[in-house]
């Protein structure tokens, strides 16, 4: 089974790779787009695809992994000779620009590459490149332009240095968190939409908890960005002899462990390994990885009530054990993420603690058929879960799932699953937004 690529930090003009898709979808759901699973409802939209035209250039090639607020969702799209940053809004189709090859970076030429944006609310988080460097850049849905938060003219906070590259960044109502290298160093840091005062949360000097040792490295084992939600950060930090995930808040002192290499993976052994932090208010969940596979785990921002969601010996409900897991996406006490099995690939949720099949790859959708599909970590929020898909027509596109709530059937729902070992023990808090 071929896996996505994670998507270039700074992609220059190119085409982006096909997308192998999955989807359990009923073959009405072609006619009707509405797909039934045991007692939960989904309706699945298509957004935009490549028989669409990119603002001001010629049709869509292909687009990122998308990121969803507020019936916004924001993605990278490429097209011939550039790519762009666009929106969508959820009911409609279509693009709007928010910054593309023609869109002057504040106080620099014109922008040359952009990373996979993310949203909240109206503001949307990217990374852009230009001639000589690359900064961390907010924009406005509806709106062409972009606000700095950080270039390679800026200070690290706590340094004498400026940054010399940065990460994909996250955006939680006014909040900017992201991942800053300079010389000599690295840390993880926030600014905020249309401010220019960065706060640090931690770096090199910072001291592991647990540990006696600072942190050496702020990436996991997908390159993973930084987490937010309201004052909540998230993140995963390594050091000498080991790793894990963390939390801070933002404004405050201190760095929380939530788990890392001395930790014992629910029903295995220790972790090795961690990446793709995700939050929601009070709720962090995470990938990890442990000798001989990997899992999904849900923990709260204090570092207690550690759960397995699923792992590698979980059986996709109407397939073989899952091959593969994709980043979760978090929403309240809710979760969605890309799970691959022998033979396939699907997206699949957790609502209301059972484990369910959306869509599979070899499903009719948008008179087509999937063949490939992926979802971002911030590609949860309200009812709406937007991924990416290709079709065997050769279309990509980005669509947005609807989930509708049926609370007084979810009983049903978990009983017919039948899955065993799924774990899910989230805490009290909002969703992300």
């Amino acid at each position: 089974m071929n896996e996505l690529p994670v998507h270039p930090r700074l992609a220059p003009a190119g085409s982006w790779p096909p997308f192998r898709i999955a989807a359990s979808v009923v073959a009405l759901a072609a006619l009707l787009g509405i797909a039934r699973v045991g007692a939960q409802q989904f309706t699945l939209s298509n957004l935009v695809d490549t028989t669409f035209t990119a603002p001001g250039h010629g049709n869509f090639t292909s687009f990122s992994v998308s990121s969803i607020g507020n019936n916004n969702v924001a993605y990278n799209g490429i097209y011939s000779g550039g790519n762009g940053i666009y929106s969508s809004t959820v009911g409609t189709t279509g693009a709007t620009l928010i910054a593309d090859f023609t869109t002057t970076a504040p106080g620099q030429g014109t922008f040359n590459g952009f990373s996979r944006p993310t949203v909240s609310g109206n503001s949307v988080a990217f990374q852009g490149g230009y001639a000589g460097g690359g900064g961390l850049y907010t924009g406005t849905v509806g709106t062409v332009g972009a606000s700095l938060v950080a270039d390679f003219t800026t200070t690290a906070p706590g340094q004498a240095v400026t940054f010399n590259s940065f990460d994909f960044p996250a955006i939680s109502g006014a909040t900017v968190a992201f991942a800053g290298s300079y010389t000599g160093g690295t840390g993880i840091y926030t600014g905020t939409v249309g401010g220019s005062v960065l706060s640090r949360v931690a770096d090199r000097s910072t001291i592991v908890p647990g540990q006696t040792v600072p942190f050496t490295s702020f990436l996991g084992f997908n390159g993973s960005r930084p987490a937010v939600s309201g004052s909540n950060v998230a993140f995963v930090g390594g050091y000498a002899t080991g790793s894990g995930v963390y939390t801070a808040t933002v404004g405050s002192a201190g760095v929380t462990r939530a788990a890392d290499t001395t930790t014992i993976a629910p029903g295995h052994g220790a972790f090795s390994a961690f990446s793709n932090p995700a939050l929601s208010g009070n709720n962090l969940a995470f990938l990890g990885n442990y000798g001989g596979g990997t899992g999904i785990y849900t923990v709260g921002v204090d570092g207690f009530g550690l759960s397995v969601v699923v792992d590698t010996s979980t059986i996709a409900p109407g397939h073989g054990a899952f091959t593969f897991l994709g980043p979760a996406a978090l929403n309240g006490n809710n979760l969605a993420f890309v799970g691959s099995y022998s033979g396939g690939r699907g997206i699949f949720a957790v609502i209301g603690g059972g484990l369910i099949d959306v869509v599979n790859t070899g499903d009719p959708l948008f008179g087509s058929i999937l063949t490939g599909i992926n979802i971002d970590s911030f590609g949860y929020a309200g009812n709406q879960i937007t991924f990416s898909y290709g079709l065997q027509n050769g279309r990509i596109g980005v669509g947005v799932v609807n989930v509708i709530p049926e609370p007084s059937t979810w009983a049903m729902t978990i009983c017919g699953l039948g899955v065993a070992g799924i774990g899910l023990r989230f805490r009290r808090g909002a969703r992300r937004e």
